[in-house]
């Protein structure tokens, strides 16, 4: 008789079962917050990404073409021309924007993949989130991230 007293009496009470989800839920709210912040970064990350591949495109086709390649930048694009011919196009994503030192905005690649080096920041609003440096001569880009 007692064994089947105990096993009617095993289980959770309706307030541990509250308390249970009440401690569930608070760790939620504090953690999806980070999962957002960390997405965010990634996507910056992505983005530097691209924007260095292109310009590492561009150098190559100056290279493989042995011939003078230009890189367009506008606030929301990148273009790689090549004697008045757009070879590719990269447009941003609505919240971000592109702004650099280089004269007139357009890095050139001479024939020989070298180029004057400058600096292209990635702004989200006014906030710069990454640069990429281009090094002198060499014409290799470095990404670097901006995260606070």
């Amino acid at each position: 008789m007692e064994s089947k007293k105990n096993q009617m009496e095993a289980g959770w009470t309706v307030v541990e079962l509250l308390l249970t989800l009440i401690i569930l839920s608070c760790l939620l709210l504090l953690a999806v917050p980070a999962v957002s912040e960390m997405g965010k970064r990634v996507e910056q990350a992505l983005l530097l990404d691209l924007l260095s591949s292109d310009i590492q495109l561009a150098q190559m086709e100056a290279l493989s073409r042995q011939k003078e390649v230009k890189i367009e930048f506008s606030p929301d694009m990148l273009q790689i021309v090549q004697e008045k011919r757009y070879l590719h196009r990269t447009k941003l994503p609505a919240n971000y924007r592109i702004q650099t030192n280089f004269p007139n905005q357009s890095l050139y690649f001479r024939e020989t993949g070298q180029a004057v080096g400058g600096t292209i920041r990635l702004l989200q609003g006014e906030i710069m989130v990454g640069k990429i440096i281009v090094q002198v001569a060499s014409g290799r880009p470095k990404v670097e991230l901006e995260w606070k």
